[in-house]
Parts: C-alpha cells; sequence; structure tokens
C-alpha cells in the first residue's frame, strides 16, 4: 500500500469480528523490518514527525478504520510501516442433537483467528519530485541557452 501528498487516505476494513492488531494503533505501529512472527511497536512521530493521533478515525462499527494524512505533513523522505489486523471468528455446533425434547444439547464453541499484514509506504508524491525534475531541466536549459549565445 502507498500513501502519497495526492493519496493521503488509507482504509483499513476488518469486519467486525476484527480489529487492528495494536490497542494502540493511532500511536503506535509495527516494525516492518521484523519478521511477520515478531510485533514490535513504535511510535509514528519517529518515522513522521508530524503525526497527531486523531489522523485515525474509527470509520463506524462494522469495522474499518482510516488514516488521513494532511498533504502538508507527508516526510520529505520514504517512510514505510506496518498495520495487522486480527480476525476472530467464533462459531457455536451443535455435537450430539438432543435425543428427548426438554433434555439440553451439548455444543461446542470454536475459534478461528486469522492475521492480516499490510505495509505502507508514505513518501513525498509525484508533484514534488516531478517540479524538482522542471527546476533541473529548466536551470540546464537556461545554461545551455548561456553557452550558445556566449560563442556567437
Amino acid at each position: 500500500m502507498e500513501m502519497t501528498t495526492e493519496k493521503n487516505t488509507l482504509t483499513i476494513s476488518y469486519g467486525t469480528d476484527g480489529s487492528l492488531h495494536s490497542k494502540s494503533y493511532t500511536i503506535h505501529y509495527c516494525d516492518p523490518q521484523q519478521g511477520l512472527q515478531k510485533y514490535e511497536e513504535k511510535d509514528y512521530v519517529g518515522i513522521i514527525p508530524a503525526f497527531v493521533e486523531r489522523w485515525w478515525t474509527k470509520v463506524d462499527e462494522t469495522g474499518s478504520s482510516t488514516l488521513t494524512m494532511p498533504e502538508t505533513d507527508v516526510p520529505e523522505s520514504e517512510q514505510q510501516f506496518r498495520l495487522e489486523c486480527v480476525h476472530d471468528t467464533k462459531k457455536s455446533e451443535r455435537s450430539k442433537p438432543a435425543a428427548e425434547a426438554g433434555k439440553a444439547e451439548d455444543s461446542t464453541i470454536t475459534h478461528t483467528t486469522s492475521k492480516c499484514s499490510v505495509i505502507v509506504t508514505v513518501k513525498s508524491g509525484s508533484f514534488a519530485s516531478a517540479s524538482g525534475q522542471l527546476v533541473a531541466t529548466l536551470a540546464s536549459a537556461v545554461a545551455l541557452t548561456g553557452l550558445l549565445v556566449g560563442s556567437l
């Protein structure tokens, strides 16, 4: 997943049975350099100095959270962070049918857990890099024009 000045919003949907792995996801991220089995939390301000917790909003109770980074606060250098979500479903299953009316049924509850991991790359948008290339191109054109005029 990539975030730039042009694409500065990220929505993670994890469903009603899921959640982001860290309860403090609004201030911490998971180190993307660590393996998937290791979860090391770090502060967003370490990679995005202007980061504030209110950039994260919970969209609704259906299990979505959105990160909106102001265009002016996208860091100059490329940064990465990892988000993890956990989906935990519980199913109640009957193991034996009741032999007679009024008798309690045997049932079991089955838990199924799955994880997702998303690495987010934050970098300055193409406009900033295109502007830098345009300035370099114009400077070269001006220098070349100066050489041509000077040689006449």
